[in-house]
């Protein structure tokens, strides 16, 4: 007899622990909270028929797990790849690329930006070489010792100059992580520059052909369904039932806003750090486990989204953005292929952040802000242009925040719950962080552990 398995949350962790479970013969039951699955990259239509999304998301050419994920459910060929080369864009119109030739090694395939990129002086670049020089010899000690500080701190003892924090890595940290570089360990940067820098393929980036309620988590959706798992919507959890023997808990069932109760043999919750000291630390406050929970703390951030009536740009590439709020977009009409506007009008997508820079902005406030930062990158080629409608998505506690001295609390899968598994960006035993590609992996451990306890209990 099959051991019945409940999942809790429908984002990518949830949905990649859910795939391997129900490979592996278990019954699935996978509850979401809201009204639509995908958690972070979660997108639905609006009245207008029009995607909304609620981030910006792309693949970088190092993930691993997802690309897997994606083939065995018949996706991966949703993805449009692009030149290996992101764009940095300067308020003012001017701006400079980082441009990866494929046919070389690491590092030699950045080489060419030595003599290319004239926006930092030769010092500066050498200073940065010098810097990442243990991360290009892939020296793994040195860069989980630099846990204890912050990437800014890290980078100034070479003498790298404000002009580059500034221009180069302020908005590479705000689109990784909607956080400025001086509050995030140097740790997690370095391991992110890392699988850039050292593999082959890092500068290669895609974007989904559509919105990924139909070319990523639905075909996720469609997998698990036609192997018997049960998706349901809708399903807040409100309460746990714990059964203590010998002084040992574990979960017998939980209850949802709906009314309904769930048992099963074993629970996976994969979700936000907010939502784990919300629902299971109250029942396990008095174990170290569930108290280090509280040292995890969300990061708010905002997506926007702008349909213009004329094209502002014809480069379809990811830029990065050096102004206040507009850290990281593109314009989705180039980039993906269902996204096309009737006229090709530009449809720009941004990240805004950090919060810190529109907290206490209302939204009609904070999409003029970082409408006019857009138009800042393309003054020529935005001149009278309107927006004709736009949308903002605001997420309160969205990734973790990688803080400093962080890594060694990020905790296991397994809990000491004998019962109960955690998945979710933040958790230990993979170095993708809060990405698509870090969600995937923590559901697959997971899902793994949990496997392991049960061929132990067998």
């Amino acid at each position: 007899m099959s051991k019945k398995i409940v999942v809790v949350g429908a984002g990518l962790a949830g949905l990649s622990a859910a795939k391997n479970l129900v490979d592996n013969g278990f019954e699935i039951t996978l509850l979401e909270s809201r009204s639509v699955f995908g958690g972070k990259v979660s997108s639905w239509k609006d009245s207008d028929g029009d995607w909304i999304e609620s981030g910006l998301h792309v693949f970088f050419g190092s993930y691993q797990k997802i690309f897997d994920l994606m083939k065995d459910v018949g996706c991966y060929q949703n993805i449009d790849w692009q030149t290996p080369s992101i764009q940095y864009k300067i308020p003012g119109g001017n701006g400079f690329q980082i441009v990866s030739n494929e046919h070389l090694p690491p590092p030699l395939n950045l080489l060419p930006n030595f003599f290319f990129n004239h926006q930092f002086s030769i010092s500066d670049l050498l200073k940065y070489c010098r810097a990442i020089l243990p991360v290009l010899l892939k020296n793994q000690n040195y860069i989980n010792a630099q846990d204890d500080k912050d990437f800014i701190s890290w980078v100034k003892q070479f003498g790298v100059s404000d002009e580059m924090v500034k221009r180069m890595f302020l908005p590479m940290t705000l689109s990784l992580k909607f956080l400025p570089a001086s509050q995030i360990s140097a740790q997690v940067v370095l391991n992110v520059f890392k699988l850039f820098i050292t593999n082959p393929k890092g500068f290669k980036i895609g974007f989904l052909n559509g919105a990924p309620a139909e070319k990523l988590t639905g075909p996720i959706v469609q997998y698990l369904e036609k192997r018997g798992a049960k998706i349901l919507l809708n399903q807040k959890v409100l309460n746990l039932e714990i059964t203590e023997i010998n002084g040992s808990k574990s979960i017998r069932s939980l209850q949802t806003q709906s009314g309904d109760n769930f048992d099963a043999d074993y629970f996976v919750f994969a979700l936000p750090t907010h939502k784990f000291k919300k629902i299971l630390t109250p029942y396990f406050e008095d174990i170290d486990y569930f108290k280090n929970l509280s040292n995890f703390k969300g990061v708010p951030v905002a997506n926007a989204q702008f349909w213009v009536d004329k094209p502002i740009t014809n480069d379809k590439r990811l830029h990065f953005g050096t102004g206040s709020i507009t850290p990281v977009f593109a314009d989705m009409n180039l980039a993906c292929g269902d996204y096309k506007t009737p006229k090709g009008s530009s449809l720009i997508e941004t990240v805004i952040a950090p919060a810190e820079n529109f907290s206490g902005l209302s939204d009609e406030e904070i999409l003029e802000k970082a409408w006019n930062e857009i138009k800042s990158y393309f003054p020529n080629d935005s001149m009278n242009a309107k927006v004709v409608k736009s949308s903002l998505v605001k997420i309160p506690q969205s990734v973790y925040a990688p803080h400093p001295n962080l890594e060694k609390l990020r905790p296991s899968q397994n809990t000491p719950i004998p019962n109960l598994f955690i998945a979710g960006g933040f958790t230990k035993g993979h170095e993708f962080f809060d990405s698509m590609e870090g969600a995937v992996q923590s559901g697959l451990l997971a899902a793994e552990k949990l496997i392991e306890k049960q061929a132990f209990n067998n």
